[in-house]
């Protein structure tokens, strides 16, 4: 059996209940971030730091999401989403 990718998270970030990382070729999460109940992360996703993702959200493999997004409960991300036109750091 070959090894599997490698998951990497940041420091302070929570991981709910039932969530599932699936990362066959890799799944990175940044700092302070949390992961509601019943997330699931597919391949090659990569997660910015102060993310917030709500619970039973679903990414997509090869998605992206900028330091400080909210994800919302239910979403269903692929891909780059656009990032906000103002920073949530105020």
């Amino acid at each position: 059996m070959e090894a599997a990718g490698t998951v990497s998270i940041g420091a302070r970030t929570l991981v709910g209940e039932k969530s599932v990382i699936v990362a066959d070729d890799g799944v990175s999460v940044g700092d302070a971030c949390v992961i509601g109940d019943e997330v699931l992360l597919s391949d090659k996703v990569r997660v910015g730091s102060r993310v917030r993702i709500g619970p039973r959200a679903c990414l997509l493999p090869g998605a992206e999401v900028a330091d400080g997004s909210v994800v919302g409960a239910r979403s269903v991300v692929g891909g780059r989403p656009q990032t906000l036109a103002r920073s949530r750091s105020r």
